[in-house]
Parts: C-alpha cells; structure tokens; sequence
C-alpha cells in the first residue's frame, strides 16, 4: 500500500515558507477551505464575522477581555479550540468603515469583522465568545502529500521506510511546496526559486549518501544480517609443497 501520510500540514507549510505579501486571496485562492456557522454565547448585542481565504484546519475561538464598543474593546483569538490564545488585541475601527473592526488572523487566511450592536456603548461584552471551524482545502492537502511522497523517492536508497523527517528537510521540502504554489501567479521571487533548486540538489546528496539522512527510522542505525559460512573440515596428511 503506497504511504500518503504527510510530513507537514498546510499551516506548518506557510509557516515554514512565508508567502510575504502574497494575499490569501492568489494563494489559496478560490480553492481555500471552507469556514463553518459563527456560534456566539453571551449576551453582546455586537456582531462578529469570519470570512477570508482559509488555509488549513482551524477550531477556532474568540473571546472578549474588555468590554465596550469598537475601538475599546479588547479581544482575544485561539486557533486551536483554546489551548492557546494570542495576546489581546485592540478592535481599532477601520479607516473606510469607522464602526467596524477588521482583523486578519495570523498566517490562516481567516478575516475578522467585528461591528457595534444596539448595546452600546458596551456591544461586546466581557467573557462572550464567537466558536466556528474551518476545513483545510484538499489543493494544499494534497500539495503537502505530494511533496512528502517526493521525498520518500528521494529517500528510497536508504532502503527503510521514513516515517519522521528532520527539520531540515522538512523546511526544504516547504520551500519547493511555495515555488510550486506561486509558480502559476506569473513571477517567482528569484529568491525562491534559488531556495528549491537548492532543495532539490540537497535531497539528490542525500539519496547518494553523501549526506547522512538524520530520519526516523535512522538508517545509520541500521544493521544487516551477518550471514557466515561454515569452515571446510581439516584434513591431515597434507604436506606444503615447500617443506
């Protein structure tokens, strides 16, 4: 059965290989995962809405630590069903629509929008929460599990299978995924172009041997059989010929 586990998900990809100020909206695009129902517990009157261009899979939470209207209140934002949470950020209005906040999660592709309710000036109000899920999309799903099926090639002469890649390689690997990515935008930053044709010739050093594959299994640690043969019996009478 062909291994299709990837060593790395999408988030961990653009983590990895930051795509600078590619917007969300080329890379994924129209092919971005899906953002579930917004579930809001409390009694805020204040509206809180996500959209954007998602990258990956995302339980996500969002709560108020101080209350108030737009440009007071103070939110936080957990992306992984609240065990951890990002410091607290201020609802600044934005400069087009005064009485709207628009944030941008991180490197998720997820937007913001935040906007005052019949309640103010208290629309948010303290310990509210906003609960939705994200899907991640399969282009980049697939992406992830193409690169990786690339290196299982590439690593196919340490003859063992390689269930968990170093950092290294896996950054590497990353590095090839955003060239690909951006590949049909048009121009390619000529630094990350020079980043996977570096990637390429060190995975190639790598299935010759010329540099350690640091991988679990270690194929360093691998040890082959020690296979020996019996030795012929002795046989007397025999008299060297220089004697």
């Amino acid at each position: 059965m062909i291994d299709r586990t990837p060593y790395f998900t999408p988030n961990e990809l653009f983590e990895r290989a930051p795509l600078g100020a590619i917007p969300r909206a080329d890379v994924p695009g129209k092919q971005a995962g899906k953002i579930g129902p917004v579930v809001h517990v409390g009694a805020s009157t204040g509206t809180l809405r996500a959209l954007g261009y998602v990258i990956d899979t995302y339980p996500c939470i969002v709560e108020v630590v101080t209350p108030g209207d737009i440009g007071v209140a103070e939110l936080i934002v957990s992306t992984d069903a609240g065990v951890t949470f990002s410091d607290p950020t201020l609802t600044d209005p934005n400069a087009l629509v005064n009485e709207r906040w628009d944030y941008e999660v991180g490197i998720t592709g997820i937007q913001l929008q935040a906007a005052n309710g019949s309640g103010s000036p208290s629309s948010f109000l303290l310990g509210d929460t906003w609960t939705f899920t994200t899907t991640a999309p399969a282009y980049l799903i697939n992406l992830c599990i193409a690169l990786s099926a690339l290196f299982r090639k590439w690593a196919c002469n340490t003859g063992q299978p390689v269930n968990v890649i170093d950092d290294a390689d896996k950054t590497m690997l990353c590095h090839l995924g955003r060239h690909w990515l951006t590949s049909d935008r048009g121009s390619v930053p000529t630094a990350w172009v020079e980043l996977g044709k570096s990637a390429m010739a060190y995975f190639k050093l790598e299935s010759l041997g010329d540099i350690g594959l640091n991988s679990e299994p270690d194929p360093n640690n691998f040890v082959f059989a020690n296979y020996e043969r019996t030795r012929p019996p002795y046989r007397a009478g025999i008299v060297s010929r220089f004697h």
